[in-house]
């Protein structure tokens, strides 16, 4: 994968333009790389390829990196954990503000246990680890 290939789709996600080492040359994504906010202070962005393998950290200057809170402190959501062919979720309490690509803390409806999750770019809420 090029480089100006690369800092392409950062600047697309990121809403800032990206340069990047022209003599950077990670290998071909089978896939499209998955761009995440890297937290907590969300100054870079994490760019990964599940195959081959490979994750770089690109640092993002400026206010872009502060995106607006799509989950706010009280809001009930559904956390998600899962793996190669099963998926499972439960309610549970935000405690913290997020946008996409932060971690944020939540409360189990059910058993009050605290529970530390992703907020994926997609709006999904993974637990933390998975």
């Amino acid at each position: 994968m090029l480089a100006a290939a690369l800092a392409a789709q950062i600047a697309a996600f990121t809403g800032q333009p990206v340069t990047l080492d022209p003599r950077l040359a990670p290998p071909d994504c089978a896939a499209t790389p998955v761009i995440a906010w890297v937290p907590p202070g969300r100054g870079a962005v994490s760019v990964s390829c599940a195959s081959p393998g490979w994750r770089l950290f690109v640092p993002v200057a400026g206010n872009a990196a502060r995106a607006a809170p799509v989950v706010r402190r009280g809001d009930v959501v559904a956390v998600v954990a899962g793996g190669p062919g099963y998926r499972i979720s439960v309610a549970a309490i935000a405690e913290t503000d997020a946008a996409p690509g932060a971690r944020l803390r939540l409360r189990n409806r059910a058993t009050g246990e605290r529970l530390q999750a992703e907020l994926r770019d997609d709006g999904e809420i993974w637990l933390a680890g998975l």
